[in-house]
């Protein structure tokens, strides 16, 4: 009965341990992307721009051992990603005119993970004549080589 009883308890802690866990990934992520904000406003001529991660797909949608990470571990690398894409982005700008004027109308940057989990490059879309940015990120939340061009492709 002591044995049952004290692996209900480990099974509840470590159930609320994940949680927390997991709530401290998101709010790194939330941190980490948001940092690359200020340079991506900067040099875009961007401002007031506000940035959302939808973790949804990350909470609930995802099969982890397909993924073969844990789960707070891809929702922390989630922020790291949208970074990567703000910084491609900004330095884009750098590039070419003709996507820093559009770049510049941006005022809100929607981050949420891909519908499937089997797709293998994020995608980028505008919406509200310029207004929004939306990436939808690969599940695994990691390196993705098609950024440059899919990003460009938002335009398109």
């Amino acid at each position: 009965m002591k044995f049952v009883i004290l692996t209900i308890a480990l099974a509840l802690s470590s159930a609320s341990f994940a949680g927390i866990k997991d709530k401290k990934a998101k709010k790194m992520a939330t941190e980490t992307a948001t940092s690359e904000v200020s340079k991506f406003q900067e040099v875009c001529g961007a401002s007031g721009v506000t940035l959302n991660i939808d973790f949804k797909n990350w909470e609930s949608k995802y099969d982890y051992k397909k993924l073969g990470n844990d789960k707070s571990k891809v929702i922390g690398w989630v922020g790291s990603l949208a970074k990567e894409v703000l910084d491609k982005m900004w330095r884009l700008c750098k590039k070419d005119a003709d996507y820093k004027a559009e770049i510049a109308k941006i005022k809100t940057i929607k981050v949420s993970g891909l519908d499937s989990q089997d797709e293998k490059y994020s995608k980028f879309k505008i919406a509200d004549g310029g207004k929004t940015f939306i990436m939808e990120l690969v599940a695994g939340a990691f390196k993705d080589s098609y950024l440059d061009s899919n990003i460009k492709k938002a335009w398109d």
